[in-house]
Parts: structure tokens; sequence; C-alpha cells
């Protein structure tokens, strides 16, 4: 089916999202076959026992199905190419949060993996889409289990105040690291143009003289 029908199915789909969502042109890869093929092959493949990832292929499922929506937008909406993308942001964010049951970690995905354009606003917009989609698969409840996600784990260990403790000294260690670490890298950079920049001024003036 994949390969007579839909090749563009094939894999796990984030490679082709983090592409269009730079800027690039792929055909096939949102199309509403891709999308029904890709259901379709998907579950057989579970119901096999297959070993299959959930993370890439659903983030694929959630942008094909942003991409169906979208064809439905008005022809001067659909002009507007920024929105396309914000939409396929919002939908990569679904996507993991249905995998994982994590709406945080879908945002924080959206944002840092695949998005080369993603303003504020966008943020709380993927935020909605990955918490209603997580809703959405905890009401429905497709394996029976009650639980969120295949990783959902009950604790049932009591918590003590005193464990706050380490948690915040951990918590400044972390942001001091971070904070030198982030002065240490403009030190560096500044160092760096500045070197730089005389070399190559260098290398022009000798260039020239070469010339005359």
């Amino acid at each position: 089916l994949v390969n007579e029908i839909a090749p563009a199915a094939k894999g796990s789909g984030i490679p082709e999202v983090k592409t269009i969502l730079g800027g690039f042109v792929l055909p096939n890869v949102l199309a509403f076959r891709t999308l029904i093929i890709k259901v379709f092959c998907l579950s057989l493949v579970v119901g096999s026992g297959m070993a299959a990832g959930k993370e890439g292929p659903l983030v694929h499922v959630g942008c094909c199905w942003a991409a169906f929506v979208w064809s439905f937008a008005s022809k001067k909406n659909q002009r507007k190419e920024r929105k396309y993308l914000e939409l396929l942001s919002s939908a990569c964010g679904a996507g993991v949060a249905t995998a994982f049951g994590a709406p945080l970690g879908g945002v924080l995905f959206a944002f840092e993996e695949v998005s080369s354009f993603f303003p504020p606003k966008t943020l709380w917009r993927t935020f909605f889409c990955s918490t209603i989609a997580s809703v959405t698969l905890l009401w429905m409840n497709p394996d029976g289990t009650g639980k969120i996600s295949l990783f959902e784990v009950a604790y049932s260990d009591r918590f003590y105040f005193w464990e706050l403790i380490p948690i915040i000294f951990i918590g400044i260690f972390g942001g001091l690291i971070g904070a030198a670490f982030i002065r240490m890298n403009l030190w560096v950079n500044r160092i760096r143009k500045k070197y730089s920049g005389a070399s190559l001024l260098a290398e022009q003036s000798g260039d020239n003289h070469v010339i005359d």
C-alpha cells in the first residue's frame, strides 16, 4: 500500500515535516492520501506486534490533518504561508502530546525541534492544541486502561517537605552554570568576531597587494 499508493508515508515523517517548516515544498508529504495510508498501515503494523515508535508517525499524522483542515480555508487565508506554518507547528505539538500524554512536551518539541518560525502567539496556540489533544485522548480511552499514555506511572510514595531543599539547591546550581555558560559563550563570540574580522581584513589587503 505504501509503495504503490502513498510512498510519502514511509518512515517517521519528522524529517519531512521539519523540511516543510523550514520553508521548502515537498509534494504529497501532507496529502490526504498519505494520511489515510499512514493511519491504516500503522494500525496493521502495531496490531501485528511489530515495534513501531509513536512520536514520529503521530507528528506526521497531525500535520496531515492540519493540511487537510487548511484546504478548507478561504483563498485569502491560503495565501498567508506564515499562518500555514503556524498551524503545522501546532499540529506537531498535538502529535507529541497524543503520543506521550504530555502537552508541555508537545510545545517544547514544536518550539525546539521542528519549527524555524515560532512567534509568541504560536506558543499559546500550540499549548492549547496540545492540551485539547491530550484531554481528547484521555476521554476516548482507546486502549481501555484509563491511562493517558503507556508510560503513565502512579506514584504512591509519600512526599516530604525536606525534599524541596536539595531540589532548590540543584535549581540554583543549574541556573548559575547556565548563566556562566551564556556569559562565556558571548565572550568567546566577541573574541572570535574581533580576530576573525582582523584576519579577514589582512587576507583581503594581501590579495589586493598581490593583484597590484
